[in-house]
């Protein structure tokens, strides 16, 4: 049974004094953002002849209005009148008003809360939003919170321009008449067969949204019996939940997650999640069991994410830094779900594999496609032993060159190239600094520092100083006679050898000093390899130390010898 009709916000919705409304656990939580709260506000001074304010649909039992869709314009009007009632407080003229409003649409001596957001953001919106208590907090849970809270400030700062508080009535005025209209359903099957085709103004569905809607939708279309669809509904419900509040507490989009769970089912070429998990759901006959399984398992997926996320241990901050996933997040949430512990030997190898092949990957550039080539052993995955038999077998190609674009010797002849400019140079450099010191060393600047572009420094600078590189301790660039031995002219300057981290600030410091001042400088920084340069530095007729070809080839076989070390593919099956 269901109903629809046109009334307006205040008539259809907060009218009824008897009905209060929930965000169910199950819907994500408050999402606008700046561009959001700047239209609505616009759309409301614009509204001279009248506004209309949307659909919304409610699932109702009793006194409570679960809200289906609309949420993020209901929750919104709530925030904008809670802004609005603190300013308009301070005039004697509309105490009267104020208390109407606030009793209208935040709180009801008898009813309570008009308002109810999902349960891990209701405990702030009540406090903040609903009663007014405008402390900031200092430390925000959710995204979601920090957006419920933001909503507020940006409505407060902009309703404060305006040049009496009549303006401001009128716009809550405006709001409160605004003409919606709502449908009212009774169960939540038809809920979400009408959510499955609805969209929420100014913010489009994830897919993740999407396919939430689509397997309830599904559920009560195919389930065999009122107790079972209520039953999965419920599961649906429960484990989406969850997933939402896991979206707030990493820094994945979660249309990625869904994204890497998906290909981690079917292969690195499964690039469309939804349309998929469709084709697949229409094929299989038990279709409530294997809605249970895919919801179970894509749950399972977005705790992983957490997990990794919030890792410090040496692969999951090493593949973070590489911050290229797109190979690692299928494998690794596959093995994860057929059953490998995460802290097993078994898993950091498979770790230790995925950062060597994204960074073999990263090195190379250029269009060779390594998702054909890893597409099989993903796909043969199942439990514990055939995660340890691809891992050897995918070592094996690379060791015996099969996969020739990734092989030690592309490695070695792209490390020995122009190197500047190279997707993985800083990550290079900041591992190689790593390396020079102890174990348990801890940098006394952070690679996330140290991985930014302008932290890499030109030993012999790019330009020749005052032009005339010899007489300021490097050695010639440009030689005719034999191209090979200058420094531009030999193919040396953006090499390995002559590239070094340095932070941002001393980057721009040493510029092109000359050689000798410029190895002062290393010799007082924080950095081991800055301090090293003085090692490879060449001595001159004079005495004085030179930076020349001589030492940059020097530095290059050291640092190429480390890096084939560190990245050696055997070390996965060790």
């Amino acid at each position: 049974m269901a109903s629809s009709r046109e009334e307006t916000l205040k008539s259809a919705l907060f009218g009824k004094e008897a009905i209060r409304f929930e965000i169910p656990k199950y819907q994500r939580a408050y999402s606008w953002g700046r561009d959001q709260w700047k239209q609505f506000l616009q759309d409301l001074k614009d509204a001279e002849s009248g506004y209309y304010l949307g659909h919304y649909l409610f699932e109702t039992h009793d006194d409570v209005c679960f809200v289906i869709d609309g949420q993020q314009r209901l929750t919104t009007c709530v925030i904008f009148i809670s802004a609005a009632l603190d300013i308009l407080a301070a005039y004697e003229e509309y105490r009267r008003d104020v208390n109407i409003w606030r009793r209208r649409y935040l709180l009801d001596a008898e009813l309570g809360p008009r308002l109810k957001t999902v349960p891990y953001d209701n405990p702030l919106f009540q406090s903040f939003i609903v009663d007014g208590d405008c402390r900031r907090p200092s430390v925000f849970n959710t995204q979601s919170e920090k957006n419920i809270v933001e909503a507020k400030e940006y409505f407060v700062q902009e309703l404060r321009k305006a040049e009496a508080p009549e303006k401001i009535a009128i716009l809550v005025r405006r709001m409160e008449n605004a003409v919606i209209t709502t449908y009212e359903v009774l169960d939540r099957g038809m809920a979400a067969r009408i959510f499955a085709f609805q969209n929420d103004r100014g913010k489009p569905l994830t897919q993740l949204e999407t396919i939430k809607s689509f397997l309830m939708m599904t559920v009560y279309m195919k389930g065999k019996n009122e107790e079972e669809k209520n039953s999965v509904v419920d599961e649906i419900d429960t484990r989406f939940a969850h997933i939402y509040e896991t979206i707030m507490r990493i820094n994945v989009d979660e249309d990625d997650v869904l994204l890497n769970y998906w290909r981690s089912r079917n292969g690195f070429y499964a690039d469309d999640a939804l349309s998929g998990a469709k084709n697949e759901l229409s094929k299989t006959e038990d279709q409530i069991s294997w809605i249970k399984s895919f919801v179970r398992d894509l749950g399972s997926a977005f705790s992983f994410v957490e997990m990794f996320e919030k890792d410090e241990g040496e692969y999951p901050v090493r593949l973070r830094l590489l911050n290229n996933m797109a190979y690692s997040y299928p494998f690794l949430i596959r093995a994860w779900l057929a059953g490998v512990k995460y802290d097993s030997p078994l898993f950091v190898s498979l770790m230790h594999l995925m950062e060597n092949l994204t960074f073999r990957s990263l090195i190379r550039g250029g269009r060779a496609d390594i998702q054909t080539r890893l597409n099989d052993h993903l796909k043969r995955i199942s439990d514990e032993a055939s995660v340890k038999v691809e891992i050897g077998k995918m070592v094996e190609a690379i060791v015996n060159g099969w996969w020739g674009y990734w092989s030690d010797a592309e490695v070695e002849r792209r490390l020995n190239e122009w190197f500047y400019g190279n997707r993985v140079d800083n990550y290079l450099l900041w591992q190689y600094e790593r390396s020079l010191y102890d174990n348990g060393y801890v940098a006394p600047v952070s690679a996330k520092e140290m991985m930014k572009n302008e932290s890499i420094e030109h030993i012999a600078p790019q330009t020749e100083t005052g032009g005339d590189a010899p007489a300021n301790g490097y050695g010639e660039y440009d030689i005719k006679e034999s191209p090979e031995n200058g420094i531009v002219s030999g193919g040396w300057l953006n090499c390995l050898g002559n590239l070094v981290l340095a932070s941002q600030s001393q980057n721009s410091s040493i510029g092109n000093k000359p050689f000798a001042e410029k190895l002062d400088d290393y010799g007082r920084g924080i950095l081991q390899q800055q301090k090293k340069i003085d090692s490879y530095a060449e001595i001159g007729t004079d005495g004085s130390k030179r930076w020349t070809v001589g030492s940059i080839k020097q530095r290059q076989e050291r640092i190429v010898k480390w890096a084939l070390t560190n990245w050696d593919v055997r070390k996965a099956v060790e």
